[in-house]
């Protein structure tokens, strides 16, 4: 088997004893066999770490790091320090894969010379949330807009991304070549949340040859108390890291023009968001220049965007009225 590319998968650890059983099982049960994996538990409390260690001897390649607890973004920077595949993958530890998952996407790799895979996932309720949720965890498919067997270059991908509003910034939606992050320096941004909406674009940038895999490998579990299942317009933290993360992605503009009218369409995203947070419509916090000034930015974009699809109506309306008036 070894004579089969690695991969290499990182997989942050923390307080998860309920779910990691079911994580390590789908990684024990791959049809491909050449993997390594890094697990950092991330300061657990719980039976995490002995659950782990309980994996030893029975994932083939299987590495564990021990540290304080300092947040999803520096859990994967201390394992990307440590690995040695040719392809990477991050999986978050309350979630799991279909066991074809790495056959299929190192195949397809392969044999097209891929820097990069995007693929769906499947969204699994837990017992203790109500139906209700099944929206708050979003639709990851994206047949009819993406297609499979196509070979993307980055400026026809991100347009794709754009114009319909399809990106997808979550990381385990992606099958990575390791040498595109590892080359490049690309790191998870620290102590902030949202971090993947900095992580894959950057990636993105550096990717020349992209494709889409239709198949839900990856069964992302809704839980209570999680990110996804939280009051997210309530939470401090959560705004404070949007700030953070229109203030890098602005200082990434560059000259490619398709890429930065993906950029700033993320930014307009992000922008929007914003306005829906509790913390936006306390004094002392909209009176500072810095969240008046964000507010301009984002309304001048919006006016953009605004304007942008008038002109668009306007030139419809007007062939529709061409078209009206020969048929008379």
């Amino acid at each position: 088997m070894d004579r089969f590319p690695l991969v290499s998968v990182i997989l942050p650890v923390y307080n998860v004893e309920k779910y990691l059983n079911v994580c390590l099982d789908s990684l024990l049960n791959q049809t491909y066999k050449n993997l390594e994996i890094i697990a950092v538990n991330d300061g657990s409390t719980d039976k995490s770490k002995e659950i782990l260690e309980s994996y030893i001897g029975r994932l083939r390649k299987f590495k564990i790091i021990n540290q304080k607890n300092s947040g999803l973004s520096m859990a994967r920077n201390a394992a990307l320090s440590y690995i040695t595949g040719k392809y990477l993958y991050f999986l978050d530890s309350d979630d799991y894969l279909l066991s074809n998952t790495f056959e299929n996407l190192v195949t397809s790799a392969e044999n097209y010379n891929l820097d990069l895979i995007r693929f769906n996932a499947n969204v699994i309720l837990d017992s203790d949330l109500s139906e209700n949720y099944f929206a708050v965890g979003g639709n990851y498919d994206d047949n009819g807009i993406l297609i499979s067997n196509k070979i993307y270059g980055i400026n026809e991908f991100v347009h794709l991304n754009t114009n319909r509003k399809i990106f997808r910034p979550a990381v385990w939606l992606y099958f990575y070549k390791s040498k595109v992050i590892i080359d490049n320096h690309i790191k998870f941004w620290p102590q902030i949340k949202h971090e993947d909406e900095l992580f894959t674009p950057m990636v993105l940038k550096y990717c020349n040859r992209i494709a889409y895999d239709p198949n839900k490998y990856f069964q992302r579990r809704l839980r209570p108390n999680s990110i996804m299942t939280s009051d997210i317009n309530a939470d401090f933290m959560s705004f404070v890291s949007k700030k953070v993360i229109i203030e890098i992605l602005n200082s990434e503009r560059e000259n490619n023009k398709i890429f930065n009218k993906f950029i700033i369409f993320r930014l307009s995203v992000i922008y929007e968001s914003m306005l829906n947070y509790k913390v936006m419509y306390k004094k002392n916090l909209l009176q500072s220049i810095d969240e008046l000034s964000m507010l301009k930015k984002f309304f001048i974009r919006l006016k953009y965007v605004v304007k942008k699809q008038i002109k668009k109506l306007l030139k419809k309306m007007k062939g529709k009225k061409y078209e009206i008036k020969n048929n008379l």
